[in-house]
């Protein structure tokens, strides 16, 4: 009997890493299974899915396993950080690398990837053919704007006056389209209005509206319109983030809007996220041609329609843009190192939003709580983001996935933040449980059983035994906030 034939099997490519890591942004364990490869100099291919959460949700599903890191090689999952470390340091990692013929990821996980990638540039596309502007395009006007920037012997960039008001760093329409007219291939007028959309430069001031596409302005108006490149402009702490030039034209929906600058302001967070996962280099992110990007691509909020969606949508987006400002404004402005100014500072960075500013605090009588989303679910609080150590790790999140977020979130900071002692009955909190008491139930006892259910089970056990005793005979203690800036 003749013997079977072989199975025609997949197999890795040669110049193709053996090994395979799902990863989310922020995650400490993901940074240090990571290093411990670079520094055994094995090679991987690593999928971060915080631009993925149906991917996420999908992976933890098949694999059983609810945190990343995931590990694979030769289409099997080898463990996370602690089994892939310790497979490492007993040798048996780089024998079932070197023996593995199958790719890292099982076929089906390899093919969600390759969709999950495909859905992210569709995005991505999908922002550019609003703004009617190919990539190739965006690349050279990115370049117009660098050359101009250079060019102040040929375009004068310097403060105009127009009554008793300076505009720095500004340039005088006609100076622009002169020196346009020499330098690019396509009509003067044509390419600084696709500068305008691409949010490279805007109108400042003149006869003309900020929102006026410069093809529009009349050519009679133009020596008095003055414009400015965003990247020479200087940020105020009492104006919004994303004002730095005006959008022009109508916005995507307000979901699609927020999708694109989640993904935007993730890439820049992971860029520059140190080692230990919770301090982040933002002189470096500054400096990254993609804060650039995002700080152009925030000008579309200013036309948006949040009204127009759901409560869950909603919430989404307040979450990842009050996130994203948060890091936008630590980036610009830095942080403050006292209570007074910690409340300024809050108090005074925005964005607009549908026209209306939005920053972290607004009062009761503002027309914009027709926006607050009701009714409050306290685990908003594990949600947000405000830069200290003390807050919890930046996450992003979708309608779809809003309410396993949330909880992931809840049970994550209690069961790191919250301990209980039954024997010393103490319960030692955060205070954030202080400053928003409320939030979490009327009475101390509502506020320890909401609690409960979100602590480990030995936590939740020993906190039953207060529970029994009566909480006057608790000591409830709050740990110092740390106010340090998660930065380096």
């Amino acid at each position: 009997m003749s013997a079977a034939p072989e199975r025609d099997e997949p197999h890795t490519a040669p110049d193709q890493p053996k090994v395979a890591i799902f990863t989310t942004v922020g995650c400490t364990f993901c940074k240090r299974v990571k290093a411990a490869l670079r520094e055994a100099d094995i090679p991987y291919a690593e999928h971060e899915l915080s631009k993925s959460l149906d991917l996420l949700k999908e992976v933890k599903r098949q694999t059983g396993r609810t945190t990343v890191p995931q590990v694979f090689v030769g289409g099997e999952l080898i463990g996370g950080a602690t089994e892939t470390i310790e497979l490492l340091q007993q040798g048996s990692l780089a024998e079932r690398i070197s023996s593995a013929k199958q790719p890292p990821l099982p076929a089906n996980l390899q093919s969600l990837v390759e969709k999950a990638l495909k859905d992210q540039q569709d995005t991505q596309k999908d922002e550019l053919n609003h703004l009617g502007i190919t990539q190739q395009e965006l690349t050279e006007l990115k370049q117009t704007a660098a050359k101009l920037q250079q060019a102040q012997h040929e375009v004068p960039i310097e403060t105009h006056w127009q009554g008793l008001k300076p505009h720095k760093h500004t340039i005088k329409l006609t100076d622009l389209l002169r020196w346009l007219s020499s330098s690019s291939s396509q009509s003067a007028s044509k390419a600084a209005t696709q500068m305008q959309k691409a949010g490279l430069l805007g109108i400042i001031a003149g006869p003309a509206e900020r929102s006026t596409p410069i093809d529009s302005v009349p050519e009679g108006h133009a020596a008095s319109v003055l414009v400015r490149l965003t990247s020479q402009a200087e940020p105020k702490l009492s104006q919004p983030l994303n004002r730095l030039t005006t959008w022009i034209g109508p916005s995507r929906p307000a979901g699609k809007v927020a999708e694109s600058l989640r993904q935007r302001i993730l890439e820049l967070y992971e860029s520059h996220l140190m080692p230990g996962g919770k301090a982040v280099n933002y002189t470096a992110l500054t400096k990254d041609q993609r804060f650039a990007d995002y700080v152009a691509a925030t000008a579309e909020l200013q036309q948006v329609d949040a009204a127009s969606l759901s409560r869950d949508e909603r919430m989404c987006l307040f979450i990842n843009i009050y996130n994203a400002l948060i890091i936008h404004g630590l980036a610009v402005h830095g942080p403050r190192d006292n209570t007074l100014s910690r409340l300024h500072w809050f108090g005074s960075i925005s964005y607009d939003i549908g026209g209306q500013w939005a920053g972290a605090y607004f009062k009761q009588s503002d027309p914009r709580t027709k926006l607050v989303v009701t009714p409050l679910d306290p685990r908003l609080h594990f949600a947000l983001v405000c830069g200290a150590k003390s807050c919890p790790p930046i996450k992003l999140y979708t309608p779809s996935l809003l309410e396993e977020g949330l909880a992931s979130a809840a049970t994550a900071f209690c069961q790191g933040e919250v301990t209980v002692d039954a024997e010393r009955r103490q319960i030692q909190l955060s205070m954030i449980f202080k400053w928003y008491a409320d939030d979490f139930g009327s009475s101390a006892k509502e506020r320890m059983q909401w609690l409960q259910p979100q602590l480990a089970p030995d936590q939740q056990e020993a906190l039953q035994k207060l529970l029994d005793l009566a909480l006057d005979k608790v000591e409830i203690k709050y740990s110092e906030y740390d106010w340090g800036m998660n930065s380096t």
